[in-house]
């Protein structure tokens, strides 16, 4: 059922029961809007100038009616929601919760690359001795001298993340908070849309690794010279230090002789994020490539089958709308410290979490207007006003 409000005598406005409410861009990291759905009509019913909570509050403020909302897990549009309809029910983007879900698993992965290395050394080299965690693979060693700076650097950025934060929950603007905290707009906008902080990824990882058989053939021809050696292979695309690579030759013993060098240690390239898409996924579901490394995983590390099977379940839980067992999920996720800003961040926001897993509305359709509505601003060559824009994507196409 719709109500008709007027808002001008030359224009009218429908309030839709069940409203979809998501963000898009003007100009991609700098302005943004929030686009209004009439989830049952399949159509746009409005667009707002930003995104703002405070412009959504007055919106549903002058629009009753409305009973259900699906969003993005953004706070700043739950909290303008609740204050204007708390009668209101909530849906949280399944799309999102899924997303924050391969983040938390990637973050894990990201303390494990330990155990990564020497699960991919032994698949590789099956009939090999296993080899030490800690293997020349690794800058570790030429990286020690900035630890303390990327640690005190990682403190910092954490700090502004939890500032951003709470300036987002008491509903100041983007550029307020910025201009506050003397941070980017970028970092700002980025950090609005995370529910959780994501440390960044360490520095990249010699691949050393991939020059062992060249540097053996090398030994064994004669040329023992580290420096020497190192700027044979920095100009076939070594990106580790020369501390990395010494290393490795003081493995190498000073004759020629080939039985008594050590065995060769070459490793499967490692990609995190194909690991935690895999790890959210059923085994049947893997890529062939990676069944080898994803087994030995899962055989070496007790606590990562755990993270793997609490996945699988969450997802069970959304595709089979089973969110009456989500409580239950989340008792039992939090004896695993790897869940706990994850299990946080849902109860933060616990039922309309619940109600994604059990509503039949999703914030999918939102986002194809979205894209809809981005097919138009191509159209308009970017150049339109607000008001031009609107008019646009509110204008009914057959």
């Amino acid at each position: 059922m719709l109500r008709i409000i007027k808002k001008s005598p030359e224009e009218e406005v429908l309030t839709p029961t069940v409203l979809g409410v998501d963000d898009f861009a003007f100009r991609k990291r700098e302005a943004y809007g929030t686009i209004l759905v009439d989830m049952e009509k399949r159509q746009p019913v409005d667009l707002l100038p930003d995104r703002e909570g405070g412009t959504l509050e007055k919106w549903l403020s002058e629009h009753p009616g409305v009973t259900i909302v699906s969003r993005d897990r953004s706070s700043v549009y739950a909290h303008a929601i609740s204050n204007a309809c708390p009668e209101a029910t909530q849906v949280a983007d399944r799309w999102h919760l899924l997303k924050n879900l391969g983040e938390n698993t990637a973050r894990f992965l990201d303390t494990q690359r330990a155990l990564l290395k020497e699960a991919a050394l032994e698949v590789s080299n099956p009939l090999a001795p296993p080899e030490p965690v800690t293997t020349v693979a690794t800058p570790d060693v030429s990286m020690q001298p900035q630890t303390a700076g990327m640690e005190q650097h990682q403190e910092k950025r954490q700090a502004d993340f939890e500032q951003v934060k709470q300036l987002q929950s008491q509903q100041y603007g983007l550029r307020t908070i910025a201009r506050h905290l003397g941070i980017s707009r970028n970092t700002v906008r980025k950090y609005f849309d995370l529910q959780t902080f994501v440390p960044k990824a360490q520095p990249k990882r010699s691949n050393l690794l991939e020059y062992e058989a060249y540097l053996r053939q090398r030994w064994q021809e004669g040329e023992q010279c580290a420096k020497s050696l190192l700027k044979e292979i920095k100009a076939m695309g070594y990106n580790g230090s020369y501390t990395v690579l010494t290393e490795l030759l003081t493995t190498y013993p000073k004759d020629r002789i080939l039985g008594s060098l050590p065995p060769v240690r070459k490793g499967m390239n490692i990609s995190g994020r194909s690991l935690s898409i895999a790890l959210c996924q059923p085994e049947v579901d893997w890529r062939e490539k990676d069944k080898p490394l994803l087994t030995k995983l899962l055989e070496k590390s007790p606590l990562l089958r755990q993270l793997w099977e609490l996945n699988l379940e969450f997802k069970t839980m959304m595709e089979r709308k089973m969110g009456n067992c989500l409580e239950s999920w989340c008792e039992r996720a939090l004896q695993h410290a790897c869940f706990k800003s994850f299990v946080q961040g849902i109860r933060q926001d616990f039922e309309a979490v619940r109600q994604a897993m059990t509503s039949q509305w999703s914030n999918g359709q939102t986002e194809g207007q979205v894209n809809r509505l981005k097919n138009i601003k191509r159209q308009m060559y970017g150049r339109a006003s607000f008001a031009l824009l609107r008019i646009r994507v509110l204008a009914r196409t057959g």
